[in-house]
């Protein structure tokens, strides 16, 4: 009787209990007009050429598109150039092994050849639900949230503060960063009055100002409302079997008030 070596016995091991790659959903949402603007597809699909991210926008996640991952790494091709030799070009997205609804942040990177990067956020309403704040800090410096009687730190370190108020009360939000004029102490550098929403989530950036007279920080707000979602599943729904109805319009109507939650 012939027995397999060991190396090749752990090898075939190794094939049998590797999970196999499948598919998942993944959302995309670009950082500005200039990044929407490009055209990507996403490889790893049935399209050996790639699945194009249709509705890139700023202020909106872009539908669904299923792909599977290469080692952990989401694939991403750039359509409108390519290297010194002609070849395409592509980037690839880190992917947490416990992410289970990714939503791709599309980021501008001059370092890059493609010019971009992506960050991977969990956005499975399970973990982000309806009525939460979502706060990313952006700025690269510790800052600290207060939203109605809640308080928290807000790292530097791009994880996710969830401040869930509950209601629809409005409610002071002020954001203070460290002072160095003043033995940095904690000042606060921006405040506003916040509508929570038992039914919208909000995702937002906290990011450096580039208007000095609006202060040192700006923010950027991407809210996504339930009934909205609903809606527009159901005029998707119209859509298929001869109907119509104005689901578009609602939702470009839910991002025209980005800036005050």
């Amino acid at each position: 009787m012939k027995y397999l070596s060991p190396r090749l016995f752990v090898s075939l091991l190794a094939l049998v209990l590797s999970p196999a790659a499948k598919a998942m959903e993944f959302r995309f949402l670009a950082w500005d007009e200039q990044v929407a603007a490009r055209p990507l597809a996403v490889l790893g699909g049935a399209n050996k050429d790639g699945v194009a991210i249709k509705n890139l926008h700023p202020l909106k996640r872009s539908p669904a598109v299923d792909a599977k991952l290469n080692e952990a790494s989401l694939l991403v091709r750039v359509l409108d150039k390519k290297d010194a030799s002609g070849n395409p070009i592509d980037f690839s997205v880190k992917v947490a092994g416990d992410v289970t609804h990714p939503l791709v942040l599309l980021l501008p990177d001059p370092k890059a050849l493609s010019g971009l990067r992506g960050y991977v956020l969990e956005d499975d309403v399970a973990n982000f639900p309806w009525g939460t704040y979502r706060m990313l800090n952006g700025t690269g410096k510790e800052l600290a949230m207060r939203l109605g009687s809640l308080a928290k730190p807000l790292t530097a370190d791009w994880k996710p503060l969830d401040l869930m108020p509950g209601g629809n009360k409005p409610l002071p939000v002020e954001i203070a960063m460290r002072d160095a004029a003043a033995a940095d102490a904690m000042k606060t550098v921006y405040s506003a009055i916040w509508k929570p929403d038992p039914d919208v989530r909000n995702l937002v950036f906290v990011v450096p100002g580039t208007e000095p007279r609006l202060g040192p920080l700006a923010i950027k707000v991407i809210p996504e409302n339930r009934k909205i979602l609903e809606l527009e599943a159901q005029a998707e729904g119209a859509a298929v079997h001869g109907g119509t109805t104005g689901g578009a319009s609602s939702r470009s109507a839910e991002h025209r008030t980005e800036e005050e939650p």
